[in-house]
């Protein structure tokens, strides 16, 4: 009789064990589940954001280029203008 008592309380305690190891299981899977695609979503976000920061920098970049453009300019332009007026002082 103990044994047949005990054989039925490993039974229903390894049915119990079964069940919740099979949730707890579960549970964990559909979190990382959930952080996968979080974790894609942000790698989405952050491959927007270098792309945006990519374009920024050219841009800047480009602005540089012009800005030494229009100070090179200016410098040609201003000794032009110094050769102009030395001319008309001796003119």
């Amino acid at each position: 009789m103990v044994w047949w008592v005990t054989c039925f309380i490993a039974t229903v305690g390894t049915i119990i064990a079964k069940w919740y190891f099979t949730t707890a299981i579960e549970r964990l899977r559909q979190n990382l589940l959930r952080e996968q695609r979080e974790a894609l979503a942000m790698k989405g976000e952050l491959s927007d954001l270098r792309a945006d920061q990519k374009g920024k920098n050219r841009l800047a970049r480009e602005r540089e280029a012009e800005i030494k453009r229009f100070k090179t300019n200016i410098a040609q332009l201003q000794g032009e203008i110094h050769g102009l007026e030395d001319e008309l002082k001796n003119g």
